[in-house]
């Protein structure tokens, strides 16, 4: 009985590790994606969720807002990643629409 109850917390564990590293390597490919997307070095991008909808058991967002060198998109995850489904561009006073699906 013993033993299934560390086969269980072990297992517990090895999902964790596997959750944060998905959401790890899903920012890590946005954030390169979205430097290219927006012309802007990835050192410069920044990253946040829009919403709380998660993709279902991970802490995975489903929508992502990137920001960096005077430009936004917005990115949905879909069946291989992060697609970008709107850019906006500031224009001073106010974001411009420069890109949506």
């Amino acid at each position: 009985m013993m033993r299934r109850g560390w086969s269980v917390c072990l297992l517990a564990v090895v999902a964790n590790c596997a959750t944060a590293y998905d959401r790890y390597e899903f920012e890590r490919s946005l954030t390169s994606r979205a430097s290219g997307d927006l012309a802007c070095p990835s050192a410069q991008v920044r990253i946040a969720p829009l919403g709380d909808a998660m993709v279902e058991g991970t802490d995975v967002p489903v929508y992502e807002r990137v920001e960096g060198c005077g430009r936004r998109a917005d990115y949905i995850m879909g069946h291989g990643g992060y697609e970008r489904i709107t850019e906006q561009r500031d224009s001073g006073k106010e974001w411009v629409r420069a890109f949506e699906l």
